[in-house]
């Protein structure tokens, strides 16, 4: 395609232009959900080099029913943060800020964005973009992940391991040379235990019982008949009576998807007054707690992990913890799940339906300590991911 052609011609030009112009290197992220952030650690770095400038604009995604939350939650992250915030959409949504004001030599993209989207790659022809993608990709749906419009226009795409490569080779138009195997932002703290910033425990109860998540993805749509998720409308009950059950031995924390919310306000015999009632149930019990932020100290304090979501598949497998894969069909999970997926689900107990639930959760309280295999393949190099990243745009534009 001509338009991939001349911005590969243009990246190399932009890259030479960044290398003799005065610093210092501007660098530009972009932010949708703060679900999806997963640039704090590369973030650290720039912000400590004296080479680099850092912008951060908040651009919910106004065309969701949800972006007022997603801004006021990333204004709130972000107000601390030693560079410029800008809030480009104001209180009522409207765009105040056109992208085309940004002289940004390097953007991060937050998700793939292209076409009339406000802030597309195209908007960006003389940056350098680049892209970490939010999940680690284990359902099967190569195009769309790596063979996009906004991928191929990429100047770097950053990619987990190289069975990702592997694939993204099998669609991608530029035969994936602007991707480079760096390893998850999100597994860093996991798999690099010296590195971990464990803080206070201000989340589980400082006692025996078993910490258990169970995190449900969004996806609700029964007639989403290929995907594998759709779990939650089926055990929303089991799980309260399990909580109360075991309440003796165990605790539970209720993480959904950020989506969920707001998924199941639109839900007929849901609406916004059952879901609000379903999730207070949730942060008032005795032995449960509700969590729609941020996961990583939950993950590092629990016990075991129980879910449908992909991306949790290998984020937890690296604390080497017992995670449970809840089964919706048996016959559509191979074909729902890539190469990737399918190697993350043999290190998982799969659970079909509710006994099978409750096998995982009595094994767990009479067992004292369970440990697990940590994937190998899920640190593909001696450094951080982070520490890749960044040394990786640090030498292309200093070396």
């Amino acid at each position: 395609m001509f338009l991939i052609r001349l911005w590969s011609k243009r990246n190399r030009s932009t890259l030479e232009r960044i290398k003799n112009q005065n610093l210092p290197i501007n660098i530009l992220f972009i932010i949708r959900h703060v679900s999806q952030w997963k640039y704090q650690g590369i973030y650290e770095l720039f912000s400590k080099d004296k080479d680099f400038k850092i912008q951060i604009i908040v651009a919910a995604d106004n065309k969701n029913a949800s972006w007022k939350h997603d801004q006021e939650l990333a204004l709130s992250k972000f107000k601390d943060f030693k560079c410029e915030v800008i809030d480009v959409y104001g209180r009522k949504g409207n765009l105040s800020i056109n992208p085309s004001i940004f002289s940004a030599d390097i953007v991060f993209f937050p998700k793939p964005l292209e076409g009339k989207d406000s802030f597309s790659i195209r908007y960006f022809p003389n940056s350098l973009c680049c892209y970490v993608p939010y999940s680690t990709y284990g359902d099967n749906n190569p195009n769309m992940q790596y063979n996009r419009i906004f991928h191929n226009l990429l100047w770097r795409h950053y990619v987990a391991t190289e069975i990702h490569l592997k694939i993204s080779k099998q669609v991608n138009y530029r035969r994936s040379r602007n991707i480079r195997v760096s390893g998850y932002p999100g597994f860093d703290n996991f798999l690099f235990p010296k590195q971990i910033k464990r803080g206070k425990n201000i989340t589980w109860p400082n006692d025996s019982r078993k910490r258990i998540i169970w995190a449900p993805h969004h996806t609700i749509e029964n007639s989403n008949i290929k995907s594998n998720h759709s779990n939650f409308l089926l055990y929303q009950e089991f799980f309260k009576t399990m909580a109360q059950k075991f309440r003796n031995d165990v605790f539970i924390a209720f993480k959904p998807h950020p989506n969920l919310r707001f998924k199941l306000y639109e839900l007929e015999g849901w609406k916004k007054a059952k879901t609000d009632e379903y999730y207070k149930w949730w942060s008032k019990t005795e032995n449960t707690l509700l969590v729609e932020g941020e996961y990583e100290n939950l993950f590092l304090n629990s016990d075991a992990l129980i879910h449908d979501s992909v991306s949790f598949m290998a984020e937890y497998l690296c604390l080497g913890k017992p995670s449970c894969y809840l089964v919706k069909n048996k016959l559509n999970l191979t074909r729902f799940l890539n190469e990737f997926g399918l190697k993350l689900l043999n290190f998982h107990t799969l659970a079909n339906d509710e006994n099978e639930i409750n096998h995982f959760v009595e094994k767990l309280i009479t067992t004292s300590k369970q440990t697990c295999e940590v994937p190998e393949f899920l640190r593909p190099n001696e450094i951080t991911s982070c520490e890749y990243i960044y040394n990786d745009i640090r030498n292309s534009i200093f070396n």
